[in-house]
């Protein structure tokens, strides 16, 4: 009779996986962080940036200060180059004047899905490389977890509406 397979311990799961996102995006970082250096944006307007896209709609300056912790100057000299860059727009909130809310423009669009997309062609590349098993074990594993609900696809602070989850059918292909 075949003994139970024990669960590896918690911390041993993390530091698989920990290693695995390192390894993953060795060199990958360099490459997908490019189109942000090139026009010489801070990590934290990258941030700001993030934010926006995630959340897809127009955001008091006030709310994305406090998510990223930085204070609400910062926040704003952050927004005013990502304005003279072209990349957000800052507009009067209709219900509140006082209130300036940021969205991103079309080329912040761009630039933000030029940075997932080479995620993307990286993480496409890695699991076409894989043995068919491997890649039906990884769905199996992932799957639940995404559908469980503990990974929120946006922080629950900025968005009463989460962007949606990709479908599940997708992994079918």
């Amino acid at each position: 009779m075949d003994s139970p397979v024990a669960a590896p311990a918690p911390e041993a799961i993390a530091e698989l996986i920990e290693e695995f996102l390192r390894r993953l995006r060795s060199g990958q970082e360099i490459a997908s962080m490019s189109a942000f250096a090139d026009i010489d944006l801070s990590f934290s307007q990258v941030r700001i940036l993030m934010v926006l896209a995630y959340v897809d709609r127009a955001l008091p300056i006030n709310r994305i200060a406090e998510h990223l912790c930085l204070t609400l100057p910062s926040a704003g000299r952050n927004v005013e180059r990502l304005l003279r860059e072209g990349l957000v727009v800052r507009e009067e909130d209709p219900h509140d004047r006082r209130v300036k809310l940021v969205e991103l423009t079309r080329a912040g669009r761009d630039l933000v899905s030029q940075h997932f997309e080479c995620h993307r062609s990286m993480l496409a590349d890695l699991t076409q490389r894989l043995p068919k098993a491997d890649r039906i074990r990884i769905a199996a594993a992932l799957t639940p977890i995404l559908e469980s609900g503990l990974l929120r696809p946006v922080p629950p602070t900025l968005a009463a509406d989460p962007v949606p989850a990709r479908p599940a059918d997708r992994l079918a292909k």
